[in-house]
């Protein structure tokens, strides 16, 4: 079932965007000297389904004179469906629909990409992963067209899988999941003892029949053993379908957990409010003295993903039409801001086009980087597919490289 939605979520997808070439008079294949950019450039195949993805490395791309380009370039190139994650300095390609295959990508000696395959073909693909405290790898398979959820603990510098635990979902206590909608992979965090998991769960028709209340299953550190199921009803469930970032930590290992119920992030129907809870550090339950009212803050829009930055801040997309209004699995149209989770305030960067997500992806942990006090976007614009360089420190916005893609699906800062 997850492979042929997300066939059907593809077709959609490109014939909104269509499909560009590879060709354009001004690239970067002529910079020397430091890349310290990698951006995952993706291109639709004339026919079926196996995108072609270039991880290419930039010495800038915040230019607006340049256009980026995998013309002539890419250290690697991976064919299928991916999605990709960084950690430490470490990038990670994660197979879907039929590929199951998770890659390394690091940068050798002599500065380029190499790409190092786990050798292992999951059941299910890996829907996320996590560094953990201790510096190890936390990995999920969760998926609507499984009834077990299996958590892996991987070494982050053999990459080897240590430990894997599976739990069938119905060992899961939920009233959200049932045996004809089961849970799709929406968050995962690890702090302190445990690890954390938010989820949606979607029927066969793609509905999702539960939003009354927030759900997270707890599971314990390093043992990746099921504890229990914490529930809230100040808003309903956590996350949105393909985005990873239902959950994110802080510095002090809190756990921050955003619920929007979008329709255009995959769900049937909306809870009523959509904000942010919190779990604090190393416990099981939600915070009963900090809810933040999203619906009530920010003109009423709602998160579609966010990108925790640090000091209590994060960058957010946030869908700028009601729910009643959105376009079902769109993912739009979305304005840029930053949310500070300790004031509970929204602030847009007003001089930023609105957009979609559409050619940009929709985890925004890998599609945006911040470094250097900065957020670098790739966002989808009337104008084209462009990066935008946002300064949280004065709400600035300027318009850097035009990219030369169907979709961006990584965008990221290696040393």
């Amino acid at each position: 079932m997850k492979n042929n939605f997300k066939l059907f979520m593809l077709l959609m997808l490109f014939t909104c965007i269509g499909l560009t070439s590879c060709e354009d008079d001004k690239t970067t294949d002529d910079f020397s000297g430091d890349n310290p950019f990698v951006m995952v450039l993706a291109y639709a195949p004339a026919e079926g389904y196996d995108y072609s993805y270039y991880s290419v490395q930039y010495e800038s791309i915040a230019e607006n004179n340049l256009t980026l380009s995998a013309q002539g370039t890419g250290d690697i190139t991976q064919v299928g469906y991916y999605e990709y994650s960084q950690i430490d300095e470490t990038l990670y390609s994660l197979g879907g629909l039929t590929y199951t295959d998770v890659s390394a990508i690091t940068r050798d000696d002599n500065g380029n990409l190499e790409e190092a395959p786990f050798g292992v073909n999951f059941i299910n693909a890996i829907q996320d992963m996590v560094i953990t405290h201790d510096n190890k790898i936390v990995a999920i398979e969760m998926s609507s067209s499984s009834d077990v959820v299996v958590l892996h603990l991987i070494n982050s510098q053999t990459n080897e899988i240590e430990t894997s635990v599976t739990t069938p979902c119905n060992n899961i206590s939920s009233t959200i999941i049932s045996d004809t909608a089961l849970p799709v992979n929406t968050g995962l965090a690890q702090s302190g003892n445990y690890v954390y998991v938010s989820y949606m769960a979607l029927t066969s028709s793609y509905t999702t029949p539960d939003v009354s209340h927030a759900e997270v299953a707890v599971f314990t550190y390093p043992g990746l053993e099921y504890v229990k199921t914490i529930t809230d009803e100040r808003t309903g469930p956590i996350g949105g379908w393909g985005t990873n970032s239902g959950l994110f930590l802080d510095e002090s290992g809190n756990v921050y957990a955003v619920s929007h119920t979008n329709i255009a992030n995959g769900y049937s129907q909306s809870n009523e409010t959509a904000g942010f809870l919190r779990i604090n550090y190393n416990e099981t339950t939600f915070d009963s003295n900090y809810f933040f009212d999203l619906t009530a803050t920010g003109n009423g829009y709602t998160t579609a993903n966010a990108l925790y930055m640090g000091a209590n801040k994060a960058f957010a997309e946030m869908n700028t039409a009601s729910r009643d209004e959105q376009v079902a699995w769109s993912d739009g149209p979305l304005k840029s801001a930053i949310i500070d989770l300790e004031e509970q305030a929204v602030t847009y960067f007003e001089d930023c086009p609105q957009h979609n997500s559409a050619a940009q992806g929709r985890k925004l942990e890998s599609i945006a980087t911040y470094t250097n006090g900065v957020i670098y976007a790739p966002l989808a614009t009337d104008d084209g597919l462009f990066v935008y360089i946002l300064n949280p420190s004065d709400m600035s916005v300027k318009k850097g490289a035009a990219i030369d893609a169907s979709f961006v699906a990584g965008t990221f800062r290696l040393k």
